[in-house]
Order: structure tokens, then C-alpha cells, then sequence
């Protein structure tokens, strides 16, 4: 496994790996109606991605035939908007090496804190490495209310992943 720069050409590999996130690691934490919502917005990330990926870091960890199993992006502001593993992946260090690979990218751009807003399954991910629940937020998708968590790290050399 290799963690590289994502490209224009990976995105819909990137909403597979969405999708199967989602229906596949979801169902532990969130409704069948709540999963059905959330599934929806491929479209709006494969129609993000090709908008905002040239003027953001975004990686993608892939094996050997070059095909994208996570992909992790920073903002320029610190924000962390995509993060998706497919389940093969997640929960394995294959993710923890791509998101200490952000955290490096981040200290390099002088980037002071890191947000995000998590999963119920991504929100323990991040707690481990350091992030902070600010609050649980209740959203609505396609006319279904979903949660998730605005969480935070203050980054500075000090507290960054070794």
C-alpha cells in the first residue's frame, strides 16, 4: 500500500470507495433511511472533487494496481472535508499512516488548527489522534436528519503524530 497525491482521474474510484464506506461500515451507527440520505451525496462528491481537488491536498492510499481503497483531503484553513476508507481498509494502520501524512502536510503549511466534521464511526478515529468534540450536530439530508461531530486539534509540532 502507497499513500500519493490524488488525482482528477481517481474520483470515481473515490465514490466507490464512499459508497462502499457507507454501506458497509454506516449500518453499525446509522438507519437504513439515514444510509439511503447519505449515499445520495456521491454525486455531490464526485461533482465537488473535480472543483476543488486542484486547489487542495488531497491523497489517495492505493496498492499495487494504482486504485484509490482511502482518500483524505486538506483545505488550505485546516478543515478535513473527505475522508473515506473502504472497509477493507479502515480501522487498519493504513489510515492512520495516510492521516499522519496530513497532519506533516499541515505543520509544513503552518496550519494551527485542524477541523473536521466526523462520522459516529470516524468521530473515534479522531479522537484518538488527538481531536476534540466541540458538539454533535443534527443535519438534514434529502429530508432525513443524520449527525455527526464538529471536532478540532490544535496542531503544533508538540502535539503532532510522530
Amino acid at each position: 500500500m502507497k499513500i500519493r497525491k490524488a488525482r482528477l482521474d481517481d474520483i470515481p474510484e473515490i465514490g466507490h470507495v464512499f459508497e462502499r464506506a457507507i454501506l458497509e461500515i454506516g449500518p453499525r451507527f446509522y438507519s437504513r433511511d439515514q444510509l439511503n440520505a447519505w449515499i445520495k451525496r456521491r454525486a455531490r462528491l464526485e461533482t465537488v472533487l473535480p472543483e476543488v481537488l486542484p486547489y487542495r491536498d488531497g491523497w489517495v492510499a492505493v496498492e499495487a494496481d494504482d486504485k484509490p481503497l482511502a482518500y483524505l483531503d486538506l483545505e488550505k484553513d485546516g478543515h478535513i472535508d473527505f475522508f473515506y476508507a473502504h472497509p477493507s481498509v479502515a480501522g487498519t494502520p493504513v489510515t492512520g499512516e495516510m492521516y499522519a501524512h496530513l497532519e506533516a502536510r499541515a505543520l509544513e503549511l503552518g496550519i494551527s488548527r485542524l477541523s473536521t466534521e466526523a462520522s459516529e464511526a470516524a468521530r473515534r478515529f479522531f479522537e484518538k489522534r488527538g481531536f476534540q468534540v466541540l458538539r454533535k450536530q443534527d443535519i438534514e439530508l434529502g429530508g432525513v436528519m443524520i449527525h455527526n461531530y464538529a471536532m478540532e486539534k490544535q496542531l503544533t509540532p508538540a502535539t503532532a503524530l510522530a
